[in-house]
């Protein structure tokens, strides 16, 4: 027994200076930190206007809002909705360059593990991309910039007072298709047809549904292009020329609300 014990004894403490030298070489044999990781978050409710200027530490975003800005005047009104929405396009954005930088690393490697794999076949299917093709991958993965989300979001909800936004979080008058979602009746509608528009939990859904329709939509692949290849604000929402109806119009609405409201301000 006595030589058992010395022999595990030794093999203990051979065991903690290999250890220990290994952690100072920068290697850890015990634990592995996963390339996947998230980007944290709050949900902050908003029930008075007050709520909206708090300063805070840390990412977060805001859901439920108990607040009507038509009662507000013009300026404060497009204020108040610049605040509401920026903190949920931040997190959006850090989302992707997150994912960006996951895809970076799992791209060179060739055999992945079971979490890895399943993150994968995720972002593919998420982003409409067949499974290996990282170069279009990494192509559709654009940053939306932040003056266009908001001018886009100015506009499509009258800068907070639509029915849409104040019910149902929805910026941008996304459609429903789908009755399992989250979604809010149009009051006009078709004989036996009627029209739904999302409605989201929290700001950030919305914003990463617009995000993620200029990325995925062949529609829009124009607009990657020039995102991609680092052009300003002003060409890049020429790529918008099949978000509306309206079409050029519709882009000049786009262009004269950047400049109007010195929206370009917030990308940077």
């Amino acid at each position: 027994m006595k030589k058992i014990n010395g022999f595990l004894f030794s093999f203990i403490l051979i065991f903690m200076i290999f250890n220990q030298k290994s952690q100072s070489m920068g290697i850890n044999f015990i634990k592995k930190k996963s390339v996947i990781t998230k980007v944290k978050y709050d949900k902050v409710q908003v029930n008075k206007l007050e709520d909206i200027y708090v300063e805070r530490k840390g990412d977060f975003v805001f859901s439920e809002l108990n607040i009507d800005l038509r009662n507000l005047s013009v300026s404060k009104r497009k204020d108040v909705f610049i605040r509401l929405m920026i903190p949920s396009i931040n997190i959006v954005h850090k989302e992707i360059q997150n994912n960006k930088k996951i895809i970076s690393i799992l791209k060179e490697k060739k055999k992945y593990t079971l979490e890895e794999e399943k993150y994968l076949k995720d972002i593919f299917k998420k982003y409409k991309v067949k499974f290996g093709d990282f170069k279009t991958l990494e192509s559709k993965m654009v940053i939306y910039p932040t003056s266009l989300i908001l001018a886009q979001g100015g506009l499509e909800s009258a800068w907070g007072t639509s029915r849409f936004f104040r019910e149902g979080n929805n910026a941008f008058g996304i459609w429903s298709s789908s009755k399992a979602e989250p979604r809010i009746a149009a009051k006009s509608s078709r004989k036996t047809f009627t029209a739904h528009l999302r409605s989201y939990e929290t700001l950030k859904e919305t914003v990463e549904d617009i995000c993620m329709l200029v990325s995925r939509a062949d529609a829009y692949k124009n607009l990657r292009y020039y995102i991609n290849e680092g052009k300003n604000v002003y060409e890049i929402a020429e790529g918008l020329i099949r978000y509306s109806e309206e079409g050029k119009v519709y882009i000049k609405k786009i262009k004269g609300t950047l400049k109007y409201n010195d929206l370009e301000k917030y990308d940077k």
